[in-house]
């Protein structure tokens, strides 16, 4: 199989979706200009770099959530397991020095192990895309789990380059699409918790993002009937030549335009309406409770909100007629940022 560059001989990136293609993630190959375009380079280039890989294992009664976020001057990571009868069962979030080997985070979207130590919590994420495995182990607190999941290039994930501001950029693979486990065991205070018809949301996103960076995004999966359905939508990053929009049907993509959000700034958790202009997908998320963090340190500003939840509504499939689901587990965030 081919292996593409995803900066050029040029440096610069190559904006647009990757499909079976290998990944060369020569980033440190770009060259990053100033607001003036006079090149930057030494820590000035590091510290503008930012990656993170988020994990929600769903099914209609718990979310289990993490996700390792690498800044260049600050790594952090969270965790959470939710029960949708209304309560955290586990909620940890740690901010980590960039010298520390709590938290190994290669940058590699394809290959790689990511790896977090701390004390008697551990999690160990083993990932080949083209081999189509994925392992994650974890323990914290009263918690341990073991997933092993065939996931990688026959999912048809998403894989998309888009330019961010006038001199970065946002490589992106998404997918929802993800429901076939070897095994799933999820231990809390001694019993084992019901993942039946569990499915995993994932995203892994790298780049040079703009100083300021906002996005509205949602992300869900389940089965509707017969049908396994699975989306990711997401606004005001990512829409530049491509949008990582896109849902699935019993596997088959169907790649999406601007997606529209509708929802109450003061007050998040009434019902929230997505949609588009050409009525493919219309779609009721109704939040039901929400993990969250705001950092306001020198000139760093952060306020995200992930929401948990479930989506109601319909896509249409390739004949045109809706598939209609209701009450599928999924989350939507809001975040802004200046980095």
């Amino acid at each position: 199989m081919d292996t593409i560059n995803i900066i050029d001989k040029n440096g610069n990136p190559i904006n647009g979706i990757i499909k079976d293609k290998k990944i060369n993630f020569n980033y440190k190959d770009y060259k990053l200009l100033n607001f003036f375009d006079k090149e930057l380079k030494g820590l000035k280039k590091r510290f503008k770099f930012h990656h993170f890989n988020y994990y929600g294992f769903l099914s209609d009664k718990y979310i289990l959530a993490f996700a390792v976020v690498d800044l260049g001057y600050i790594k952090s990571f969270f965790i959470y397991l939710y029960d949708f009868n209304g309560k955290f069962l586990i909620k940890t979030e740690k901010k980590i020095l960039p010298l520390s080997k709590k938290l190994d985070f290669p940058i590699n979207p394809d290959n790689h192990t990511i790896k977090y130590k701390n004390k008697k919590d551990f999690l160990v994420v083993a990932k080949d895309f083209f081999d189509n495995l994925l392992s994650v182990s974890g323990q914290f607190k009263n918690l341990t789990f073991n997933f092993n999941i065939n996931y990688g290039i026959k999912n048809t994930p998403l894989k998309v380059i888009t330019p961010a501001g006038h001199n970065g950029w946002t490589f992106t693979e998404k997918c929802s699409n993800i429901n076939d486990f070897n095994e799933i065991y999820v231990n809390y205070k001694g019993e084992n918790l019901d993942f039946t018809n569990a499915s995993l949301i994932y995203d892994w996103s790298g780049g040079y993002l703009k100083r300021e960076t906002n996005w509205v995004w949602v992300s869900f999966s389940g089965m509707a009937g017969n049908h396994s359905i699975a989306a990711n939508f997401a606004a005001m990053v990512n829409e530049t030549y491509e949008t990582e929009n896109i849902y699935w049907i019993n596997k088959k993509s169907f790649k999406e335009g601007v997606i529209l959000f509708n929802y109450d700034k003061t007050a998040l958790y009434n019902s929230w309406i997505i949609s588009n202009k050409n009525k493919t997908i219309q779609i009721e998320f109704f939040p039901k409770d929400e993990i969250n963090d705001n950092t306001n340190v020198l000139l760093v500003k952060n306020s995200f909100r992930q929401f948990m939840g479930k989506f109601s509504g319909y896509f249409l499939d390739e004949n045109s007629k809706k598939v209609k689901f209701k009450n599928i587990t999924g989350v939507a965030e809001i975040h802004k940022a200046l980095w």
